[in-house]
């Protein structure tokens, strides 16, 4: 199936849960933020979210600054 990670197209394995997936796509899970079509998804619930077909993920890392 195909997902779209930061507006790139990414196969993976359906049934897929979102843990699963940027754990796969990302060096480190560290610092980010995921939404999934628009909707904010809190990392506890990264492990129950099950990614489908045509899904867009977002991934927002935090950074310091001012």
């Amino acid at each position: 199936m195909v997902v779209t990670l930061n507006e790139n197209n990414i196969t993976t394995t359906a049934g897929i849960s979102l843990s699963q997936f940027v754990t796969a796509q990302l060096p480190s899970t560290a610092g980010i933020a995921l939404a999934v079509n628009d909707a904010v998804v809190f990392k506890q619930d990264w492990e129950s979210t099950v990614l489908q077909e045509g899904d867009a993920i977002l991934v927002v890392r935090a950074t310091q600054g001012g």
